[in-house]
């Protein structure tokens, strides 16, 4: 026996052109989300992030939002941004082997050092 975790996930994107859809982690067990926080030195023109779930075989594009409404990035620079996760249990679910991942949408021009963590907890031991 030992104890549940919670794992704090950490993305750096330095600049749009390195803001494609992307897994942030393959869940090495049941776990919950608890937050995200997303910050950027530069804003996007009008671009969005979204924090998905996506089951093998389903592309990170195709995958579950675990939010309310996406992220904006195109606010005040180097303000922390926090997303509003949906409220039920099975909304922030992740099941061992899913996908958590980032989904970008928009015009992410002069995007510049987006940093987002995610904060996940275990659910139940391995």
């Amino acid at each position: 026996m030992y104890p549940l975790v919670d794992l704090v996930l950490k993305a750096h994107i330095p600049n749009a052109t390195d803001a494609t859809n992307q897994v942030l982690l393959i869940a090495p067990f049941d776990m919950k989300v608890v937050s995200i926080k997303a910050r950027h030195r530069v804003a996007s023109t009008s671009g969005t992030l979204d924090l998905v779930r996506a089951a093998s075989g389903v592309a990170v594009s195709a995958g579950t939002s675990l939010l309310t409404a996406t992220m904006a990035n195109g606010g005040t620079a180097d303000t922390n941004v926090e997303g509003s996760l949906k409220t039920g249990i099975a909304d922030l679910h992740v099941n061992k082997g899913e996908a958590l991942g980032l989904l970008f949408a928009g015009t992410l021009t002069n995007l510049e050092d987006l940093d987002v963590t995610v904060v996940a907890r275990q659910l139940k031991q391995a």
